[in-house]
């Protein structure tokens, strides 16, 4: 758990955000889906993140995950939904990928939260249209991109796909990446 508040504080720091306690050991004994909800009133939805919007709101996941046994699924859909709002790709990716790692999209699952898997899935289908999106907008315009760098975030983005509590069929990405893929052969 230490780890895990000295984790908080440095980002929480980094920030400029105020921390709420200077002891790491009580900053560790907190109750971090509270401590989320108390940062998302105060800087969630403002622009005073000063430029680390996306950063902020991956904290806020992780503190709502912490307790995987007890999720804030509000927060954690409202989360979801800002990060979609503001087009953060990379963060979006993260935020999915967290909720795989920490178990939320298990539990969600198991407590019938459809609303929960669904924004999950909006997510990687968002990630999927910016990330086509970006890659049309660079063939067009003649910009070259190192595909290794795309191949590690779709790989990314597909093993998050292939989670079966978010997605029963995936066949719609690979549609759409096969498009894709074929825009990019034609273009060079």
């Amino acid at each position: 758990k230490c780890v895990f508040g000295s984790f908080i504080a440095m980002e929480i720091e980094a920030m400029g955000l105020p921390l709420p306690h200077s002891d790491l050991i009580q900053l560790s004994a907190m109750h971090f889906p509270s401590y989320a909800r108390t940062i998302w009133r105060n800087h969630g939805t403002s622009s005073s993140s000063h430029g680390f919007s996306g950063r902020l709101h991956l904290l806020l996941l992780e503190l709502c995950v912490n307790h995987c046994d007890t999720v804030d699924w509000e927060l954690f859909t409202l989360i979801f939904s800002e990060l979609e709002r503001l087009e953060l790709p990379r963060s979006l990716l993260l935020a999915c990928e967290c909720a795989v790692k920490s178990r939320a999209v298990g539990l969600a699952s198991s407590q019938k939260r459809h609303d929960v898997l669904q924004i999950i899935e909006d997510a990687t289908k968002k990630i999927s249209e910016l990330i086509i999106r970006e890659v049309e907008t660079n063939l067009i315009a003649g910009i070259e991109f190192v595909a290794s760098e795309c191949s590690s975030s779709l790989h990314r983005l597909v093993s998050v796909i292939t989670n079966h509590d978010i997605h029963a069929d995936p066949a719609c990405f690979i549609e759409a990446f096969s498009i894709a893929s074929n825009r990019c052969t034609g273009q060079g």
